[in-house]
């Protein structure tokens, strides 16, 4: 079963992450038959405010200071799902979106520069950037979660949270309140990690993304 195999290389036991790392896995996989390095598009989101849920955010001290949170926590969120899972087949990600310079050309811009237009369009500055060298389709197409656009994401939610009842998963809580289980299927992904790496693993030192208003990063 490839699911304990991508949580021990992952070593988290975070939704978000583990959602989006599956995928990841299998096209690390695949590109492993192929080639030995592969770029990735982690960091956009983070220093140009491509999530969803900064759609809500207008004041630009706050956006500016949820890009900042999130880019310095990179390291325990995406980049360790990225690192992971293609060295899990020994292929090298490279994450061009997170060369030095380019984070402090994108840190540096007036925040409401990145803002959603009306709610809509994200990411428009790095949009721009592209025209002409990307089809209008790709450069226009909304932005999806990666779990979303590969289906993981409600099979998963739906596989675990058809194994635990509300009793497993209240009592999980009371039993392991170090892990601050936050749903039934991240119990259902903590029990293979805790049968792979026992109870010694610091839960707070754990990869996971953080629910912000309710949106995952991912």
């Amino acid at each position: 079963m490839t699911l304990p195999k991508v949580i021990y290389h992952l070593e988290s036991f975070g939704v978000a992450l583990l959602r989006s790392a599956i995928p990841n896995y299998f096209l690390a996989r695949l590109a492993s038959k192929h080639v030995k390095v592969m770029l990735t598009g982690e960091g956009a989101d983070e220093i140009f405010g491509g999530y969803e849920y900064l759609s809500g955010v207008t004041d630009p001290q706050q956006f500016q200071q949820e890009l900042w949170t999130t880019t310095t926590n990179l390291h325990n969120t995406n980049l360790q799902r990225t690192d992971r899972m293609t060295m899990a087949h020994s292929i090298e990600g490279r994450v061009p979106f997170l060369d030095k310079e380019m984070i402090r050309l994108a840190l540096s811009l007036p925040p409401e520069l990145k803002f959603h237009n009306g709610g809509g369009t994200e990411k428009t500055l790095l949009r721009r950037a592209f025209a002409g060298f990307l089809p209008d389709g790709v450069l226009q197409r909304p932005k999806q979660k990666f779990s979303h656009g590969t289906g993981s994401r409600d099979l998963l939610s739906r596989y675990a949270n058809a194994r635990i009842s509300d009793k497993d998963f209240a009592d999980a809580q009371a039993q392991f309140p170090q892990a601050d289980l936050r749903s039934k299927e991240e119990l259902f992904y903590y029990r293979i990690f805790h049968e792979q790496f026992g109870e010694r693993i610091p839960s707070q030192t754990v990869g996971r993304t953080r629910s912000v208003a309710k949106g995952e990063l991912n």
